[in-house]
């Protein structure tokens, strides 16, 4: 065998494994040329708007497109600001007091 050649597989399973590095972004808002973001407090991203759909509210997983800039609150709609607002008072706290606690919010009695 040369040099160049990978050994002969012993194992009939292989797994391939790829690693995506994904550049934990600053919470806030975050805007290109059509769309705008708001990334909440545990780094979970979100559409709120498309040019298609004036309002949304739909989680990404896949990280921002390198267009996207940060941009302070006054620059973004009021009703995008309350659903970002709605984010963080329902969604981003129910992740960061995970696990529940007992009570009669979850978790057992």
């Amino acid at each position: 065998m040369g040099d160049s050649e990978p050994p002969p597989n012993q194992d009939e399973h292989e797994l391939a494994v790829t690693i995506y590095e994904v550049r934990r972004r600053k919470s806030g808002f975050y805007m290109n040329r059509t769309r705008v973001w708001y990334v909440d407090a545990t780094g979970a991203q979100w559409l709120l708007s498309a040019p298609d759909v004036p309002l949304v509210l739909q989680p990404i997983q896949e990280d921002l497109p390198r267009d996207a800039e940060p941009v302070g609150r006054s620059a973004v709609r009021l009703v995008s600001r309350e659903l970002a607002a709605l984010v963080d008072r329902h969604l981003c706290s129910r992740r960061l007091m995970w696990p529940p606690g007992p009570g009669p919010t979850g978790g057992s009695n």
